[in-house]
């Protein structure tokens, strides 16, 4: 994670490959119940890695690939919407990065009211959404603390 928050994509994707690897030899089934390590884990941090690079369409594939149920950590589940709501966000697609946000919170609102990208993505969605989901943004971002 701190190797594509840094922009070094060839590490950060290095160290996922081994991370994967690992859970893969551990098993489908398998997460470790402290570090919640395993391969739904792993799948939260390749949408991360595209996020964090600003690859969008990478983040959103590696999301298509990952079921959240497999990953028992309602913190981490929520990290994997948000990390989604960023990627759509990238793009420029404010209703599906809203919709994202508004899993992230309905997982686990805690994980995006302290989380400083969840309450500025929540801020920003605030700002820029306009029309019919104007009034989910405006509501979401008041359940987050963040409403202008």
């Amino acid at each position: 994670m701190t190797a594509a928050q840094d922009g070094r994509e060839g590490d950060a994707w290095r160290w996922h490959r081994e991370a994967d690897e690992t859970a893969t030899k551990l098993g489908r089934g398998y997460t470790h119940p402290w570090t919640m390590f395993g391969q739904g884990n792993v799948s939260v941090h390749a949408v991360s890695i595209g996020a964090d690079l600003r690859t969008p369409g990478l983040a959103l594939q590696q999301l298509a690939d990952t079921d959240p149920a497999s990953i028992p950590s309602v913190e981490r589940r929520s990290r994997l919407y948000l990390d989604a709501a960023k990627a759509e966000r990238v793009r420029g697609e404010r209703a599906s990065g809203l919709q994202y946000l508004r899993l992230a919170y309905d997982t686990s609102p805690e994980a995006v009211r302290y989380v400083p990208s969840g309450r500025a993505l929540a801020l920003d969605l605030d700002r820029t959404v306009k029309g019919a989901l104007a009034p989910l943004a405006r509501s979401l971002a008041e359940n987050i603390g963040v409403a202008a």
